[in-house]
């Protein structure tokens, strides 16, 4: 696999850029232009949506993610097909890529060890050993592969913990690449190191060393051990983790890809964006159309940023302006809407005006209130066709304002 930074502009104190992933062996003509989305999906399929459903909400060829806690239940019968995931879930044409965890889903804490992380299936706790771990990825095939590593910290863990998740992600690390270097059927595939250490720089520090000596083989990094995933990530201000990110990202090189996991709100997506984050994933949308919500949010493009954020207000002046403008974000900035409201009942508007996907196109409020209430299940089907075309339009216009030259500002 190949990363190549195409654009951006340092000097202006955001550093958002426009890459490009492509040199792919399985998919030697698939090029992915970044910053761009990983499609989450539960057992290699996008939730609700079926592959024709799929194609035509984007007819680029994207990339699935495929987490193996959700996605545990298909190695049995991989085992036998002996082909890739990709193949085996019949999106052979698309990208896949596999993470440990889940993104949509809370996942619980203190099930970590020494020798194993847990994750959770169908079928309850699972203890994976790099080992085990090893064995499944290389029974899934996936063109890129982030390695195990220990994400249970948060902004509340301890440093015991984080110092522990950081050793204990050193020793998978080692595990992982040795069996990858002498791996037949992993060759072709991209190995992605993980960042560890929580909210603690000094670790975190120590993570990024770790990895840096592995630098030769890791095709790109990740940024975790920010939180516990599942819906709460939406909650988490743009403040709490620049300065964590921003100093983590100087320590990595700059030519590598840059990857964070998790349903963050869109105007944090762009402040990830300015600071280098090259990869997303679209939890953000299964969490939404799960709570039957339709994604409303509007952007524009703006002027980028004269100076870097930093995260840290430097005077009481800043602090108030800072605080003035997040309670007016939090009137003025409405990201969704829950269409179980009774006020959607005689609203025979589009879920979204203007927005060109098939179901603004084809229905309205009204009918998807009545599809709820009826239990229909079109009803989350026309929710996740209309909030992952919204959420890939977004990203379609953040690179289109890299290429410009602009940020992006919501609405």
């Amino acid at each position: 696999m190949k990363f190549s930074i195409l654009s951006g502009v340092p000097a202006t104190g955001s550093r958002s850029r426009l890459g490009k992933l492509s040199d792919l062996p399985r998919l030697p003509n698939v090029e992915l232009e970044t910053p761009t989305l990983l499609l989450h999906t539960k057992c290699g399929s996008v939730t609700h949506l079926t592959r024709e459903v799929l194609e035509k909400v984007t007819s680029k060829v994207e990339a699935l993610q495929i987490p193996l806690s959700n996605s545990a239940r298909c190695y049995n019968g991989l085992k036998g097909f002996n082909g890739s995931i990709a193949e085996f879930i019949g999106h052979k044409e698309y990208v896949s890529y596999c993470t440990v965890q889940d993104p949509v889903i809370n996942t619980p804490h203190g099930y970590n060890h020494k020798s194993s992380i847990s994750i959770w299936t169908v079928n309850g706790r699972t203890a994976l050993t790099p080992d085990r771990f090893m064995d499944m990825v290389e029974v899934f095939k996936p063109d890129i592969y982030e390695v195990m590593s220990d994400s249970d910290t948060d902004a509340s863990s301890s440093a015991k913990r984080v110092r522990k998740s950081v050793d204990n992600s050193s020793d998978f690390l080692k595990c992982c690449l040795n069996r990858h270097k002498d791996s037949k059927v992993l060759q072709n595939s991209a190995v992605l190191g993980v960042v560890e250490g929580g909210y603690n720089m000094k670790v975190r520090e120590l993570s990024v060393n770790n990895l840096n000596l592995h630098a030769d083989i890791l095709s790109g990094f990740v940024i975790s051990g920010l939180h516990y995933n599942g819906p709460d990530v939406k909650s988490i201000s743009l403040e709490s983790i620049v300065p964590i990110i921003s100093q983590t990202l100087e320590l990595l090189p700059d030519y590598k890809m840059k990857v964070i996991h998790g349903c963050w709100r869109p105007d944090v997506v762009i402040g990830l964006v300015n600071l280098g984050i090259d990869l997303f994933d679209s939890s953000l949308v299964d969490v939404v159309t799960d709570r039957y919500n339709a994604l409303t949010f509007h952007w524009r493009a703006v002027p980028r940023p004269v100076k870097p954020f930093t995260g840290i207000l430097s005077s009481i002046n800043h602090e108030e302006d800072s605080l003035e403008k997040n309670a007016k974000m939090d009137s003025d900035y409405k990201m969704e809407i829950c269409l179980k409201d009774k006020i959607y009942f005689d609203d025979f508007s589009p879920i979204l005006e203007g927005c060109t996907c098939a179901a603004c196109r084809n229905h309205t409020r009204a009918y998807i209130h009545h599809l709820y209430n009826t239990r229909e299940l079109l009803g989350p089907v026309l929710l996740m066709i209309h909030n992952l075309h919204h959420y890939l339009e977004f990203f379609k216009f953040i690179r289109s304002s890299i290429r410009r030259g602009l940020s992006v500002d919501i609405m």
